[in-house]
């Protein structure tokens, strides 16, 4: 029996990949980065991220959030725009303006915790 363990943290030793991982840091190709857009509906999976005039991103995952009024999502950034407050324009199921935004987009510093012990 194989002891799977499929938690992966940047402190552990070994785990599947993880010499290619290592190897790789620094030189990654794109980053998981937040998005607040402007606007009052969620972007859809597969839109696309632009700055520049070209296509910088594409979101993976969005939403519009009732309790901050916001829309927001996470995508595949190009390093470069992986940087707080970097504008971008979402294309696809609709047109709006955003930046990139570190997560968790409401507590960065991780501040808010529920659980306690």
């Amino acid at each position: 029996e194989l002891g799977l363990d499929f938690t992966v943290s940047p402190t552990k030793g070994e785990f599947r990949g993880g010499a290619e991982h290592a190897r790789l840091k620094g030189r990654e190709r794109f980053k998981i980065f937040g998005v607040l857009l402007e606007s009052d509906r969620p972007a859809a999976e597969g839109d696309t991220l632009w700055a520049e005039g070209r296509q910088v991103g594409v979101i993976t995952c969005a939403m519009y959030s009732k309790l901050s009024n916001r829309s927001m999502a996470i995508a595949r950034l190009d390093v470069p725009y992986a940087e707080q407050g970097a504008p971008l324009e979402v294309r696809g199921s609709l047109t709006a303006r955003a930046i990139a935004h570190t997560l968790p987009f409401d507590d960065p510093e991780k501040k808010k915790r529920t659980a306690k012990g």
